[in-house]
């Protein structure tokens, strides 16, 4: 007997049920998660595979993700580097594409930009910048943020030069308008060698927010056609058409 169809309008009900009831229960139960990571995840594949088990691969994926990143946002340990690093190795096994990994990288990437650890952030950040047209600038204020260290607390910038760094973070933006990163989520490409097609374009959806220049420190403006620098020693605009 052939199983009964079912439209694919309650399967995405039920799949939403079901994502909100684990949210719940991360908030609910976070330090008894943050102490079993894998009896955790063993838990939300057999929901998935239990109640979906024709899901599609990247829904599956979808879901891993968003659990894994609830579990994060819930976490006391949430500014713990190692922490986050076992959290994201536990969410990218249970994963069904290893390719995964994206969204993991710049949430980390990010949270190294929260505790002031630019250089770690950039190297973690700088092989998604062709993903979204915020990692540039991400990285951009890592380096800003670099530059302003370079310098004794007692000194002032000085407006007539700029420093190795500031020039690092001015050519960040240059190469928003030589690469072209995808600025929308319906922008971001599904396919194609070596771009966001074989990463992981979920990133879109759960990662960018975070990278919006407010989080970052970053004035809107800045990247605005017309608009000042603000870095101190910028001289002219920032470059036209950067987003």
């Amino acid at each position: 007997m052939p199983e009964e169809w079912i439209p694919d309008a309650l399967i995405e009900q039920k799949m939403g049920q079901t994502k909100r009831e684990m949210m719940e229960y991360i908030e609910k139960n976070s330090e008894k998660i943050d102490s079993n990571l894998p009896i955790f995840f063993g838990h939300v594949v057999s929901i998935i595979e239990k109640s979906f088990p024709d899901i599609p691969d990247q829904d599956y994926d979808r879901f891993i993700d968003d659990v894994t990143v609830k579990v994060l946002e819930d976490s006391k340990r949430s500014t713990d580097i190692e922490y986050i690093e076992k959290l994201f190795r536990h969410a990218t096994r249970v994963k069904r594409k290893y390719t995964g990994r994206a969204i993991f990288d710049i949430v980390l990437g990010i949270k190294l930009i929260d505790i002031g650890k630019y250089n770690d952030a950039i190297d973690v950040l700088k092989k998604y910048r062709t993903v979204d047209a915020m990692v540039c600038t991400a990285i951009a204020f890592c380096y800003y943020e670099l530059s302003s260290l370079e310098l004794p607390p007692d000194k002032k910038p000085d407006k007539t030069t700029t420093s190795a760094m500031a020039l690092n973070s001015r050519e960040q933006m240059i190469e928003l308008v030589r690469l072209r990163p995808p600025r929308e989520p319906d922008q971001v490409p599904t396919g194609g060698p070596g771009a966001a097609g074989e990463q992981d374009i979920l990133v879109h959806d759960q990662a960018r927010h975070r990278l919006v220049p407010e989080r970052t420190g970053i004035s809107q403006n800045w990247s605005r056609e017309g608009q000042e620098g603000w870095q101190p020693g910028y001289e002219g605009r920032a470059p036209e058409n950067c987003l």
